[in-house]
């Protein structure tokens, strides 16, 4: 009885250390398994961040090169504006020195009419009956004259009149009221891409129209309306965009501000 017992431990002994074993061993896989798990995933994060720093590159290439352009274009809208009016106030001296000119011809005429007038009327008087033909030929003489001068001082007048008007800047007001305040790209949420829109457009495109440099996002909302989103801080029907608004979507994402827009940050 006893030598059975015996051998009854000695089996059971076995018994555990074989389980113990196996035991180990799966520990021992499940925790290589961990491990390559988590090499994987930080292979794939690096991955997806090396893409990321890729794309961001690009794009702030894209936007020095497009405000480059604009600021070439700018300035050359401006040495062609300044050409066209130095050529106006050109032509606008020049026309003045003529209508001088011929005033002054005109008064000069007129004086060398009357005197020629005058002997001739003197002469005509010693030969036959004088009165009322004098008479009649300086009324004559006086009304070409003031006719003449009549005549050009209305040309003066309607150059002067034709001056090309100065144009008349108003501001621009938009009814369009925002659909999800701080939803920038249109896609019924906010998140950091809205936030990125408003500090590109404001970093990169100052002096840029927002329709423009909206077209150059190729996203399918309506400017206007995505310009209404936009407008998250001190909202105003002049929907001026900066830094401040992007620093509301910021804390809205955040939750700093549970609700957009806002008037204090």
């Amino acid at each position: 009885m006893r030598e059975y017992d015996e051998t009854t431990l000695k089996v059971a002994e076995r018994v555990l250390e074989r389980s113990d074993e196996i035991v180990r061993q799966r520990q021992i896989k499940t925790t290589k398994i961990r491990h390559i798990s988590f090499a994987v995933s930080g292979f794939c994060a690096g991955i997806i961040l090396c893409f990321g720093i890729f794309n961001l590159n690009q794009y702030i290439k894209e936007s020095k090169t497009s405000l480059h352009n604009n600021f070439q274009n700018t300035t050359s809208n401006i040495t062609v504006e300044n050409t066209s009016t130095a050529i106006s106030t050109t032509t606008v001296t020049e026309t003045v020195n003529e209508i001088t000119t011929i005033l002054t011809s005109a008064s000069t005429t007129e004086t060398n009419t009357d005197t020629v007038t005058t002997s001739d009327i003197e002469e005509t008087a010693v030969q036959s009956q004088p009165t009322e033909t004098t008479e009649n030929i300086e009324e004559d003489t006086e009304i070409v004259n003031t006719e003449a001068v009549e005549s050009v001082i209305t040309e003066k007048e309607e150059i002067v009149h034709t001056e090309a008007p100065t144009p008349q800047v108003t501001d621009a007001v938009t009814a369009v009221k925002p659909t999800l305040c701080g939803d920038v790209n249109g896609d019924k949420r906010i998140d950091i891409e809205d936030a990125v829109l408003i500090y590109s457009y404001v970093n990169n495109f100052e002096g840029v129209p927002w329709e423009e440099y909206w077209k150059k996002q190729g996203i399918k909302l309506d400017a206007e309306q995505a310009l209404a989103n936009a407008d998250a801080y001190r909202p105003s029907d002049k929907r001026e965009i900066t830094s401040e608004d992007g620093d509301a979507v910021m804390g809205h994402i955040n939750g700093e501000y549970p609700d957009l827009p806002i008037n204090e940050l």
